[in-house]
């Protein structure tokens, strides 16, 4: 499985991405820059199970305890 994150905005506070398996088909989350935490806004159409969700703030979170915003990441098995 390969899912593409992607970031589309960038503020203060959060940086929202877009994720799914193709840059036709995505969800939308949000990355809070102080706590790490990710909220999902929008779930990809294909992602019932929300597996791609989960699997796309694991790999925002490593970033982030590394110190990294990543304008471009992806998840892939």
């Amino acid at each position: 499985m390969y899912i593409l994150i992607h970031r589309k905005q960038d503020g203060a506070k959060y940086a929202e991405y877009v994720f799914g398996e193709s840059e036709e088909s995505v969800g939308r989350l949000r990355l809070d820059k102080e706590t790490g935490g990710v909220t999902l806004i929008e779930a990809a159409p294909d992602d019932t199970n929300l597996g791609m969700f989960q699997r796309a703030e694991r790999k925002l979170t490593q970033h982030w305890k590394a110190g990294v915003i990543p304008e471009k990441t992806c998840w892939a098995t």
